[in-house]
């Protein structure tokens, strides 16, 4: 009970210092010039926290950054600085920020055995909001941005080690609420915790150490969904700890890729 304690207060201080939710007076009715916003490795972090609030800018950021990352010669070392900030600048864009906290405190308070449960139990709280503030649109710039750092040329899409190396499992874990929110938001019929989940996105958990999620062939997945893809082979093959020990990365395993159980999903070999 003690771990889970620490961890609770770890993971929703994390939100709190990411996302501001009590500073949120700024003017969100105004509009913004996207082509006026200057980005760099130096002052994105400045530029994520004036979005605080203030979905317009945070959308106005965002199409800044992925106009950056399409045009400019971009080193991958950069690329991950970057891309560290795309999912904060995606739950602001859809004005999320304040539902993610208040759910994540309550799956944190009463965590227990069914972790993966309740995981998805707050997506579903989380949908309404999240397709009613344009989280759809959000979830879809995140994975354009994403795009950028992803390799799916051998049918198994990874991240450049650099932005893998970097990415915190705090982080991972927003983005991937973001993300999987953007698909149960394009299907209604998708539910996280059916085993023919990865199928229905156009993906398929294989079998080794560590399992691989690949792109069915003769599919097109979205890029939503190779972006998933990506932070579930991060996950799996991650040797560190780092997303065993976040409460959000452990249940989306748990979920996903983990294989527990015949009820968790299904795995081919090649």
């Amino acid at each position: 009970m003690k771990k889970i304690a620490i961890l609770t207060v770890f993971i929703v201080l994390a939100f709190l210092s990411c996302d501001n939710f009590y500073n949120n007076s700024l003017g969100s009715s105004r509009e913004y010039d996207w082509k006026q916003i200057n980005l760099t490795t130096s002052n994105i972090e400045d530029w994520v926290r004036a979005t605080v609030g203030n979905p317009p800018l945070a959308r106005a950021v965002t199409d800044a950054l992925l106009d950056k990352l399409l045009n400019e010669n971009i080193s991958p070392q950069e690329m991950a600085i970057y891309l560290k900030f795309a999912a904060k600048l995606a739950i602001e864009a859809s004005n999320l920020g304040a539902a993610i906290l208040i759910n994540a405190t309550e799956l944190l308070g009463g965590i227990g055995s069914d972790n993966a449960g309740d995981f998805s139990d707050m997506l579903d709280n989380l949908q309404d909001d999240f397709n009613a503030k344009g989280g759809r649109r959000a979830a879809e710039l995140l994975a354009n941005l994403l795009g950028k750092s992803i390799d799916d040329q051998s049918g198994t899409p990874r991240f450049d080690p650099a932005y893998g190396d970097k990415v915190t499992a705090s982080e991972v874990s927003e983005a991937m609420i973001v993300l999987l929110l953007g698909e149960m938001a394009s299907d209604d019929d998708l539910n996280i915790n059916d085993p023919s989940n990865l199928a229905t996105m156009g993906l398929i958990l294989v079998a080794g150490d560590p399992r691989e999620v690949r792109v069915i062939e003769d599919r097109d997945p979205s890029p939503n969904a190779v972006a998933i893809a990506a932070y579930l082979n991060l996950i799996a093959s991650d040797k560190t700890g780092k997303f065993e020990s976040n409460p959000f990365t452990y249940a989306i395993s748990t979920i996903l890729i983990s294989g527990d159980g015949e009820e968790k999903g299904e795995e081919e070999e090649d």
